[in-house]
């Protein structure tokens, strides 16, 4: 078994796509033979996925998320979720590129799983997207930063009425 920290997946990520060992026309997605792929986690980075800034528990669930004026973005993740790292960084770069017009959030489904089972989340990363306490969209998955930005302004443009 070959063991990566979770800040080498990216890079891994970025050389697999370069040298076409990712084939879309596979269900798995990832054409990797023979090769066993374990994930090693320190405390550090572990916290580092959901910076306290982003956390959001089901204690503090409807403060920061029903009652938000505005537009709400949160990621559903665990640890130990290979994708769900892929996404935390774009997770918290949009966090800062759209501050003040959008809150994002990042809730550990393993810690927190009755949020995660009121809005029937079966598959890691998911990201809703809320407006006025109601869900207005959703994207299960890792997705490319494009895609994610696509969706907010797309949300954004949308009257304030509109959920």
């Amino acid at each position: 078994m070959v063991v990566y920290r979770a800040a080498e997946l990216a890079l891994i990520n970025s050389v697999m796509r370069r040298s076409g060992g990712f084939d879309s026309s596979k269900r798995a997605g990832i054409r990797c033979p023979r090769v066993s792929i374990g994930i090693v986690y320190s405390a550090k980075e572990e916290c580092d996925v959901a910076g306290d800034a982003l956390k959001v528990e089901d204690a503090t669930w409807d403060a920061e998320v029903m009652k938000a004026s505005e537009l709400v973005m949160v990621d559903f993740w665990a640890v130990w979720c290979g994708p769900c790292q892929m996404v935390a960084p774009i997770i918290e770069e949009l966090g800062k590129e759209y501050a003040g017009k959008v809150k994002v959030r990042k809730l550990n489904t393993d810690e927190n799983p009755e949020v995660a089972g009121r809005y029937q989340v079966m598959s890691i990363p998911t990201i809703l997207f809320f407006k006025n306490g109601q869900v207005v969209e959703k994207l299960v998955g890792a997705r490319p930063k494009r895609q994610f930005k696509e969706m907010i302004d797309s949300l954004l443009a949308q009257p304030a009425g509109s959920a």
